[in-house]
C-alpha cells in the first residue's frame, strides 16, 4: 500500500490541525447545545478516529493496518447506528429532540465525528485528505453562531481558520510533491516554516476581509436572521450592563458582562437568613423589570428615639428574624431586609420613612440608608407539604394585585407555549413554579458573560431560545415570566444570598459577588414564597465531563481578555506574516550597506546600476543591452543647459573608467573600485539635485500657464 507521509514526523503537522480543527468546532457545538454528556461522547469517538486515521496511514505493518480498519468499522458503522435508532438519547441530549433548531447541529457534529473517522488514508492510489474536516466544522461553527455568539464561538472561529489554512497548504503541498515524485521539496527543512508564513498571511487575509464584511449585517436586517445575528455588537459600547448593587426603580435585561469583586459590602450579625432583600420588581417591560411604588405605603411609627415600628400584617406562616446590619464602604439607597420590617433601631431620625406593601424600606429624604442599623423582621416560611398539595383559588389577593402580579406586556406565543408544556403535569401552583425552576436549572447556564440582547428582541424569549445563558437576572425573569404565563402571580426580587455564616459569631459576611436576583410565587393561604431558579454557579465536575472542564476553565478567563482575544489574534497573525518581508529586507540591507563583504565586481556592478537609474529619472532612454560605452556617447553628445552638461559630461568619463576598470586585469584592484564608487556617489546626489530643480520649475511653467488661460 502506498503512503502518502514519508515517515510520521511530517504527518503530524497535518493531524495536529486536524486535530484542533475538529475539536474547536466540537467545543462551540457542545456550549451551544448544552450538553455535556453528548460533547464529552463526540469528543473521544473523534479522537479515537483521528487515532485510527494515524494508524492506517503511517503504520507500516499490515496489523497495523488492519487494527485502523476494524476501529474505523466500529466507530462509522456501529456506534452511530447504535445511537440512532436503539438508543438515541443516551447519545442525543434532549434537548436536540424538545428544539428542533438545534437538530442539524447534533447532526453535524456526527458528520465531523465520521469525516475524522474516513479521511486521512491511502486507499488504491486515492488519498482522502485530513482538511475535508474543514467542511463539517464549518458547518458547526454556523449552525452555533445563530444560537450562542460566545467565546467558545469565537474562539473556534479562530482555530478553523488559522489552522485549516495551514492545513490545506502543507497537505496539499505534500500531495503534490507525492504524485510528481518530487522529493527534493519534502526533504526541505524549510517546508513547515514556509507553510507557517503562509497559512499565517493568508489567515490575516480571511479575518480582516470577514471584519470588514461584518458590519454589514448591521445594515443587511433579514427576517430569517436571528437577532443577535442582526445586531451583534452595537449595545456593548453604548449601554454599560446594570451593576445589581445599585438596585434601582429599574432593572434592564441588555446583557453584557457583569463584574462583580469579591470584597465584603456587608456585616450582619444575628439570626441567619441567607436572602436579604433590597428592591421588588412587579412590572415586566419586555426589555426589564421595573417598580411601581405604592401610592399609599406604610408609615412608620417612631416609638423611641431612633427606634421605628411598622403596623404591617404578618404573613401566613411567620418566622422571627433579628439582626444588625453593617454597610462597609457601599449604602444602597434601600434598607437591607430579610422579609416585612417589624421594627427599625438608626442611630439618629430618618424622616419620611417608609415601607411598601411588596416589603421595600425606604428613607425618602435621607438619600441613602444609615451605615449601621438593627432590624426586627418577619419572614414566610410555610411548610412544603401544605404548600404542594394547596388548590385553591388566588382569593387571598384582591383583583389589582391579582391583576398586577400576573400582567405581561405582548411576548412572544413560544414562550407561553414552553411554559405550559413544562408545567403540563402539576396540578398545583408551587408544583408549577417548582417544575418551572427545574427546568431552568437543567437547560440553562449560568454565566457572568451573557451575549448582548439585541433592542428589538424580548430579553425573556432571547434568553430561553437563543442564547440559553444568563445571570441570575435572567434565570429570575424567565421564571416570573412563565409563572405569569401559566397563571401564577410572581414577582423579582434583587438583594444579596449568603450563606458564608459564622455560627459561633453570629456573623454573616455579604461580598458584592453575593449580589442576587431571585423569585417569589404567590401560593393560596400560604403568601409570598421564595423560588431561586439559577442553578449553582459552580459545581463538582465529573471525570467524563470535558465540556464541564471547559466551562470551569473559562469562567475564570477575564471579560477583557476575550473582547481583545480578536485583536491579539489578528496583531499575531501580522507579525508573522511580516517574517519573511523583513528577512528579505534585512537581505537587501545587508547587501547595501555591509559593502565590505561584496566583492569588487558586484560592488562595481551596484554603482553602475544606480548611476543608470538616476541617468533614466533624468529622462535617458537606457536600455538593457546599451553598453557604458553607448550611454557614455549619448551623453557626450546630449544639449543642455551648461549646470546639467557639466554634469553629464562628467557622468560620460565615469562611464567610460568603467569600461577600462571592468575589462583591464591591470586595473581592476580594491582601491580603483571604492574610487569610482565614491565618484558614482557624488554624481548621484548631482543629478538628483538636477532632478528636483528641474521638476520645480516644470510646475512653476505649469502654474503660469493656467493663470494665462485664466486672464
Amino acid at each position: 500500500m502506498q503512503v502518502p507521509w514519508k515517515n510520521a514526523s511530517m504527518a503530524m503537522p497535518a493531524y495536529g490541525c486536524a486535530f484542533v480543527v475538529a475539536y474547536s468546532a466540537l467545543l462551540a457545538s457542545a456550549s451551544t447545545i448544552d450538553a455535556p454528556l453528548f460533547g464529552s461522547t463526540a469528543f473521544v469517538l473523534g479522537a479515537l478516529g483521528l487515532l485510527s486515521n494515524y494508524i492506517r496511514s503511517v503504520g507500516s505493518s499490515k496489523g497495523q493496518h488492519y487494527f485502523g480498519q476494524a476501529m474505523s468499522l466500529t466507530l462509522v458503522v456501529l456506534l452511530p447506528l447504535y445511537g440512532l435508532i436503539i438508543d438515541p438519547h443516551r447519545f442525543f441530549p434532549p434537548i436536540v429532540f424538545e428544539f428542533r433548531d438545534y437538530h442539524p447541529l447534533a447532526l453535524m457534529t456526527w458528520v465531523c465525528v465520521i469525516t475524522l473517522t474516513v479521511t486521512g488514508r491511502w486507499g488504491n492510489n486515492e488519498y482522502a485528505p485530513l482538511s475535508f474536516v474543514l467542511l463539517p466544522a464549518l458547518s458547526m461553527i454556523a449552525l452555533s453562531a445563530p444560537h450562542n455568539i460566545n467565546i467558545e464561538v469565537t474562539v473556534a472561529t479562530l482555530f478553523i481558520v488559522i489552522f485549516g489554512t495551514f492545513l490545506l497548504a502543507y497537505e496539499t503541498t505534500v500531495m503534490r510533491a507525492s504524485k510528481l515524485g518530487d522529493e527534493d521539496v519534502l526533504n526541505e527543512r524549510s517546508l513547515i516554516g514556509f507553510h507557517i508564513y503562509s497559512g499565517a498571511q493568508w489567515s490575516l487575509v480571511i479575518l480582516l476581509v470577514s471584519s470588514l464584511l461584518a458590519p454589514l449585517l448591521l445594515l443587511i436586517r433579514l427576517p430569517i436572521a436571528p437577532p443577535n445575528v442582526r445586531l451583534p455588537l452595537p449595545r456593548r459600547y453604548f449601554i454599560v450592563s446594570p451593576e445589581f448593587t445599585i438596585f434601582s426603580r429599574h432593572m434592564s435585561l441588555w446583557g453584557g458582562p457583569i463584574n462583580l469583586s469579591p470584597r465584603k459590602v456587608f456585616e450582619i450579625r444575628g439570626d441567619f437568613y441567607p436572602y436579604w432583600r433590597a428592591q421588588i420588581y412587579d412590572e415586566y417591560t419586555g426589555h426589564g423589570w421595573q417598580y411601581n411604588e405604592d401610592e399609599d405605603p406604610i408609615p412608620a411609627e417612631q416609638i423611641d428615639y431612633g427606634v421605628y415600628k411598622f403596623n404591617v400584617s404578618m404573613p401566613p406562616h411567620p418566622k422571627i428574624v433579628s439582626a444588625t446590619v453593617t454597610a462597609l464602604g457601599m449604602r444602597p439607597s434601600v434598607f437591607l431586609t430579610p422579609g416585612t420590617t417589624l421594627i427599625l433601631e438608626v442611630e439618629g431620625l430618618l424622616p419620611e420613612l417608609r415601607l411598601s406593601h411588596g416589603g421595600v424600606l425606604r428613607a425618602y429624604k435621607v438619600g441613602f440608608s444609615p451605615q449601621v442599623y438593627k432590624i426586627v423582621a418577619a419572614i414566610n416560611d410555610p411548610p412544603l407539604d401544605a404548600m404542594r398539595s394547596e388548590r385553591t383559588a388566588y382569593n387571598d389577593l384582591s383583583r389589582d394585585e391579582l391583576s398586577k402580579y400576573l400582567r405581561l406586556p405582548y411576548i412572544p406565543q413560544r414562550v407561553i407555549d414552553l411554559a405550559r408544556q413544562v408545567v403540563s403535569s402539576a396540578k398545583t401552583p408551587y408544583e408549577k413554579a417548582m417544575l418551572l425552576a427545574e427546568y431552568l436549572r437543567k437547560n440553562y447556564r449560568y454565566s457572568l458573560s451573557p451575549p448582548h440582547v439585541p433592542m428589538d428582541a424580548d430579553a425573556v424569549d432571547f434568553f430561553l431560545f437563543w442564547s440559553r445563558e444568563g445571570a441570575c437576572n435572567f434565570f429570575a425573569s424567565a421564571h416570573a415570566v412563565m409563572c405569569r404565563a401559566v397563571g401564577i402571580p410572581s414577582r423579582v426580587i434583587t438583594g444579596f444570598m449568603s450563606d458564608e455564616y459564622d455560627s459561633k459569631q453570629r456573623l454573616l459576611i455579604i461580598r458584592e459577588r453575593d449580589a442576587h436576583a431571585w423569585v417569589e410565587v404567590y401560593i393560596p393561604k400560604h403568601g409570598w414564597v421564595i423560588v431561586d431558579p439559577t442553578p449553582p454557579s459552580r459545581s463538582r465536575i465529573p471525570v467524563w465531563d470535558i465540556a464541564a472542564w471547559w466551562r470551569e476553565l473559562r469562567s475564570h478567563i477575564k471579560w477583557r481578555f476575550a473582547q481583545r482575544l480578536f485583536l491579539w489574534v489578528v496583531g499575531l497573525l501580522a507579525v508573522i506574516s511580516a517574517v519573511p518581508m523583513l528577512r528579505h529586507q534585512l537581505r537587501i540591507f545587508k547587501k547595501r550597506f555591509a559593502g565590505i563583504r561584496l566583492t569588487p565586481g558586484h560592488r562595481l556592478s551596484n554603482s553602475y546600476a544606480a548611476l543608470v537609474r538616476e541617468l533614466c529619472r533624468l529622462g535617458f532612454r537606457c536600455e538593457p543591452h546599451h553598453t557604458p560605452l553607448q550611454i557614455a556617447s549619448v551623453l557626450r553628445a546630449y544639449q543642455c543647459s551648461e549646470p546639467i552638461k557639466s554634469t553629464l559630461i562628467n557622468a560620460s568619463r565615469l562611464l567610460q573608467h568603467l569600461s577600462v576598470l571592468a575589462y583591464s586585469p591591470i586595473g581592476f584592484n580594491e582601491a580603483n573600485v571604492s574610487e569610482f564608487e565614491a565618484e558614482a556617489k557624488r554624481l548621484i546626489w548631482r543629478m538628483r539635485w538636477h532632478w528636483l530643480l528641474t521638476s520645480l520649475r516644470r510646475f512653476q511653467k505649469l502654474l503660469s500657464v493656467r493663470r494665462s488661460r485664466a486672464l
